[in-house]
């Protein structure tokens, strides 16, 4: 598109002399201060050349802002208005006598700067989209709402794809992520104003790049120009598999941050050190999140671990098999799921299930254990062990479903259960869930004060009750959910068998 120069005047003599000078080397357009904003996005000169004869001082000002939006170079010319060009000391000013010697190459200035100070906020502003996003990429991440990859393509489409304002926008993006000295190579195609992977795959480390990835930097090249660089040509620079997957490079920028490597390939246009302050931002983020994730995932397996031990040994307290646990895990998870709960509800609900007998840790064997119905006394010890199971568990934020499962998996629905006597929604989903994954695994387990029951038979008990389990003691979509999936209950049952 051919470069525009804006003129602002009043008077046909002093824009025909503005026009004579600049001749035919640009376009100009003729604007009034009422078009000026409007015209202003819609070409997006590189140069407001201003007639200071024509305006007050207050419209001059009213100019400034309107310029000072999305910055603009502006050439102020007068023939008689001496006044203003004190008040504007700071501002190139030419007498139009002058014009036709300066103006071209004022103008040739003004234009390359301006396209630096374009491909400046370019830039910045692409990062402030990255820092704007990255609280909400992080929480979806960490939530497991999303994985790495759509992360990653999310986070281009942002910067890249959708971004009107970005003229410089690469057509292919190499994400290399290092794990186990391989570093995970995933492609991104820029097609229709979105990114698509295209192949994905684990490429050795030792597969090295012939340039300095770690630069401090940053890493460019533009292959068409004549720049000077340590990168004379593109083959045997990048890996193999890389270049194998890449038909041809006309330019590259990148950055290197921890274990991610960012490369941006085949820019519409040369690529400079703004190309690669984005490639760096997008880098330290995706970083950023790869560190924080696998930190979490440690802490997590930690707790994870922690939590299993303990909810094994009340099980041993119980003289029950750890298969018991794994089956409740696995069931409160198939409830979770049918009511549509979200994936992290469903991750925590199939870990924490685990503890809600933790309590039984602090109650007698003999009383777990006992073959006969349990004295008023006895019961009253066994009831504590929810009590127990929630002090065991304590007041940590991370194991809090844990906690209100330990509590309250014994509470009933209709207000009957212990040890608060809740009812309804006064009782956490969780637990609810819980009391009736447990009570279906106990009717399905032989123990030592009652047989097996089949899966019918529990069935039947649970849905139409027996007198000691009634439909009354589960919230009704929780009922709902295991008779529309009883059948899988069995198969869990059957597959995770003692």
């Amino acid at each position: 598109m051919e470069k525009s120069i804006f003129i602002l005047t009043k008077k046909y003599s002093n824009e025909m002399k503005i026009k004579e000078a600049i001749g035919s080397l640009y376009e100009t357009n003729l604007v009034t201060t009422a078009t000026l904003m409007v015209e202003l996005y819609k070409k997006s000169p590189i140069v407001l050349i201003v007639d200071l004869d024509s305006f007050e001082e207050s419209t001059i000002e009213m100019i400034q802002s309107v310029v000072a939006i999305d910055y603009l170079p502006v050439i102020y010319t007068y023939e008689v208005n001496e006044r203003m060009k004190k008040i504007l000391k700071n501002e190139i000013v030419l007498h139009l006598d002058k014009v036709k010697e300066t103006i071209i190459p004022l103008v040739n200035q003004s234009s390359i700067f301006k396209s630096k100070y374009d491909k400046v906020m370019d830039s910045y502003n692409a990062i402030d989209l990255i820092n704007g996003e990255f609280k909400t990429f992080f929480k979806d991440w960490v939530n497991n709402e999303d994985d790495s990859k759509i992360m990653m393509k999310k986070s281009l489409d942002l910067v890249y794809a959708k971004n009107l304002f970005l003229n410089n926008k690469p057509e292919i993006v190499w994400i290399l992520t290092l794990k186990n000295k391989n570093y995970y190579s995933i492609k991104f195609n820029l097609i229709d104003d979105e990114y698509f992977e295209e192949v994905s795959f684990n490429m050795s480390s030792r597969n090295s790049f012939n340039f300095d990835i770690y630069a401090a930097n940053g890493f460019s090249k533009n292959f068409n120009t004549n720049e000077l660089s340590d990168i004379s040509i593109y083959e045997n620079n990048f890996p193999h598999d890389i270049e194998k997957n890449t038909e041809d490079i006309r330019n590259f920028a990148g950055f290197t941050m921890g274990k991610i490597i960012i490369i941006g390939m085949n820019y519409k246009q040369s690529v400079f050190n703004f190309d690669v302050g984005i490639m760096k931002a997008l880098a330290i983020n995706f970083d950023l999140l790869e560190t924080v994730k696998s930190q979490m995932n440690e802490l997590e397996g930690a707790f994870d671990y922690t939590t299993n031990a303990l909810a094994r040994a009340a099980e041993a307290n119980d003289d029950i098999t750890g298969q018991h646990i794994k089956r409740v895990n696995t069931f409160a998870k198939l409830i979770a799921e049918e009511l549509e709960m979200d994936k992290e509800f469903v991750k925590r609900i199939y870990n924490s299930s685990q503890m809600h007998d933790v309590g039984k840790i602090y109650v007698e064997k003999e009383i777990l254990t006992k073959p006969g119905k349990l004295s008023n006394e006895e019961f009253e010890k066994m009831k504590m062990h929810t009590i127990f199971g929630e002090k065991i568990v304590g007041d940590s934020e991370y194991l809090k479903m844990s906690a209100e499962i330990a509590r309250y998996h014994h509470e009933k629905f209709d207000g009957s259960g212990y040890p608060d006597g809740k009812k309804g929604e006064e009782i956490p989903l969780s637990a609810r869930i819980v009391s009736l994954a447990d009570i279906y695994d106990a009717l399905r387990s032989a123990r030592s004060y009652k047989p097996a029951f089949t899966h019918e038979e529990a069935y039947k008990i649970i849905v139409e009750g027996d007198g000691r389990v009634n439909p009354e003691h589960f919230d009704p979509s929780v009922l709902e959910a295991f008779r529309k999936n009883h059948l899988e209950f069995n198969e869990i049952y059957k597959k995770l068998a003692d």
